[in-house]
């Protein structure tokens, strides 16, 4: 069944248009101040298009740039899907390359975006003319609105509100959108010191520098000379890519799951069916909207391991194509977030290994090695020339530590590692937290609310369809790459639940042949699984509308603005104010050092900050003279600082996690934060204090 014939397309476009223009509506009046309604709706359609524009074209540019590597895949089944998916990871390499030459400036990031979109254009003109476009859409394709209604209006929400679980998005505030700002202001895309993050890959950090170049931060004077400006749109943009990003990735696990479906002998319409269910049952996932709708990398990640895992059921591909594409797309993953090799990379081989002949093993397994080694080289020759260890801050036992000390290292190790025993670990996988016991006190696997039904529903459809003579043996390899995943998240990682979203991926093609399946019993499963869609929607829209004791649509229509107190204009009232908006109104001579926090997106006035793992340049003056307080605050005088601004309750959790500088104590705070070594100037309900340190010598 399908929503419309060749002949009325664009009947069918404004339909669905119009429809899901109305479900946003309808999320948009979720929670807000009274009377705000249609100002709320009207913010959605205006920021979709002011902000959601340059982020389409940077992602439908990328498709673009896909064009030339098409002979990689020729006879492919899903050219498509293989084009944006190895468009995305060029284009995310070239984000990444240019600015870390210093080259992207806005003519070269529009030359590669305005390139991508001519190309595009002139291939879906050819293939339109040829008849080699299918305008029909299927059904089950309707139970994808109502998420993406609501995963649109959640990634208009301005960084920092939304998401309790995962600290209002204290990850991108930190990091993912905080690095874009720095490496807008500076020119290049490069590692620094004060925050290890950068050392990461940050393919998707490139592409959101990338995103804000091309509408003019950066440049000499206004309009945008920081991604703050403008009321801070450029963030909501920056969260849009990621959100179509997650669309991406959820068509890419659709036509994964119908060509295992395909592989297991179904036909080409029940297979088209089985396949929109694996990627709606994504799309509808709390975990998928949450991390979607949040400028974060996850979804990109996800969207090129499907990909591979896609390239990997091509059995038009020659052994060699495969190894190749697939390399390509786990590097890109990779690019993206570096646990996917954990993950996709076994998944993906399990794959590559059972849909090839142990003759071809070699061909395939060295081919995707050396292509996904080579996409991930810029990286690794960034940071060995910056630090001399390629993957720093990983492996400092063989490669060396950089800029940290031994004490660093070890602090970060602890950090990001489980000491649990393995009934522990087995224990978070399976049940809820335990609060009696430190180790386990939180959700974190595969009941975490989050998840909602999506892990029992799967597992079911693993059963099935590893019984179903059609799908046995497929099915049993994708339950076998999902065990791996598995075993890496209990055994690689520090357990945190949102490390698992890799798994739905092979899990909802495991869905996929479970739906395909002939007879009653498939149609069963297609049934149950509309239902669960239905209900992990039901679960999505429940949580969003739960964030802020039911107002999550109350800064919908203020924006970032509200946060960088720019809406406030020159003045601020109250006593209230968040510090970021009063250190922004007042903008006080020299610079303001946040000890404790590591979150400084919001702050338009010149701050200086550190990541708790970095160095902290507190620690530093007291190392320097252990006894002597009044150096420590001559020590950062020297560094610009005028005002210190304590987050204590901050201070006391990184304290008591023993993640702080150990030097940095309790009561050397204490000595140092009172007259006349630093003079108490503000202090907020939320914990946190402003110390003048003085205009010193």
């Amino acid at each position: 069944m399908n929503l419309a014939s060749p002949r009325s397309p664009l009947v069918t476009a404004a339909g669905i248009a119009a429809l899901g223009l109305a479900l946003m509506g309808g999320v948009a009046m979720i929670g807000g101040p009274d009377g705000e309604a249609p100002a709320r709706l009207a913010a959605v359609a205006f920021t979709l298009v002011k902000a959601g524009v340059p982020a389409g074209a940077y992602l439908l540019g990328s498709v673009g740039i896909g064009r030339p590597a098409r002979a990689l895949w020729r006879g492919a089944r899903n050219p498509w899907p293989i084009q944006a998916a190895v468009g995305l990871t060029l284009t995310l390499t070239l984000s990444h390359g240019l600015g870390t030459l210093g080259l992207l400036n806005q003519v070269a990031s529009g030359a590669v975006t305005g390139a991508g979109l001519l190309l595009l254009a002139h291939q879906l003109a050819g293939a339109r003319a040829r008849g080699e476009i299918e305008p029909r859409l299927p059904a089950w394709a309707l139970l994808a609105l109502a998420p993406t209604a609501l995963l649109l209006v959640a990634a208009c929400q301005p960084p920092g509100w939304l998401w309790a679980s995962e600290a209002g998005g204290y990850d991108a505030m930190s990091y993912h959108l905080e690095l874009p700002r720095e490496w807008v202001r500076g020119g290049w895309i490069e590692p620094l010191t004060h925050n290890v993050y950068s050392y990461l890959p940050s393919y998707m950090e490139s592409a959101f520098t990338h995103l804000a170049v091309l509408c003019g931060a950066g440049s000499a004077g206004p309009p945008f000379p920081d991604l703050l400006a403008g009321e801070g749109w450029l963030l909501i943009s920056c969260q849009l890519l990621h959100s179509a990003v997650t669309l991406l990735a959820c068509w890419i696990v659709a036509r994964a799951g119908a060509a295992a479906a395909t592989a297991c002998g179904a036909d080409r319409e029940t297979a088209r069916r089985a396949g929109a269910i694996a990627g709606c049952l994504l799309l509808a996932t709390p975990w998928t909207i949450v991390v979607g709708s949040l400028a974060y990398n996850e979804m990109g990640m996800a969207a090129l391991g499907a990909a591979a895992m896609l390239v990997s059921l091509e059995p038009g591909l020659a052994p060699w194509r495969r190894g190749v594409l697939a390399g390509l797309l786990v590097g890109g993953a990779c690019g993206c977030k570096p646990t996917a090799i954990l993950f996709f990379g076994p998944s993906v081989g399990i794959l590559l290994l059972a849909r090839s002949r142990p003759g071809e093993w070699a061909a395939v397994i060295g081919a995707c090695a050396g292509a996904g080694l080579l996409m991930l080289a810029p990286w690794l020759a960034r940071n060995a020339l910056h630090g001399g260890n390629p993957v720093f801050p990983a492996a400092a036992a063989w490669f060396g530590s950089a800029h940290w000390s031994a004490e660093q290292v070890s602090r970060y190790a602890r950090a990001h590692s489980f000491d649990g025993s393995i009934a522990d670990r087995l224990r978070l996988l399976v049940l809820p937290g335990d609060e009696a016991h430190p180790l386990l006190s939180a959700h974190r696997g595969l009941l975490h609310p989050q998840w909602a039904a999506f892990f029992p529903v799967t597992m079911a459809a693993a059963v099935a369809a590893c019984i179903a003579g059609a799908s046995r043996r497929l099915g049993i390899v994708l339950v076998a790459g999902l065990v791996a995943q598995i075993l890496a998240w209990l055994f690689l990682t520090h357990l945190q639940s949102r490390f698992l979203i890799p798994l739905a991926v092979p899990a909802c093609m495991v869905a996929a042949l479970a739906a395909a399946g002939a007879g009653g019993l498939g149609r069963c499963a297609r049934a149950g699984l509309a239902l669960v869609i239905l209900i992990q929607t039901g679960a999505s829209i429940l949580r969003f509308s739960r964030e802020h004791d039911g107002g999550p649509n109350a800064l919908l229509v203020a924006g970032p603005g509200f946060f960088t107190g720019e809406l406030m204009g020159t003045t601020g009232e109250g006593a209230a104010l968040p510090p970021q908006i009063e250190v922004n109104l007042a903008r006080p001579p020299g610079r303001v050092y946040l000890l404790g926090s590591a979150t400084p997106l919001y702050y338009a006035a010149p701050v200086v900050y550190n990541t708790t793992w970095d160095r902290w340049p507190l620690g530093d003056a007291i190392r320097a003279a252990p006894e002597d307080t009044a150096h420590w605050s001559a020590s950062l005088r020297a560094l610009g600082v005028r005002w210190v601004l304590v987050d204590f309750a901050e201070l006391d959790r990184l304290h008591a996690s023993a993640w702080s500088d150990p030097d940095v104590t309790p009561h050397r705070l204490r000595d140092w934060l009172r007259p006349p070594y630093a003079v108490p100037a503000r202090q907020w309900q939320s914990g946190q204090a402003m110390f003048d340190l003085g205009a010193g010598p």
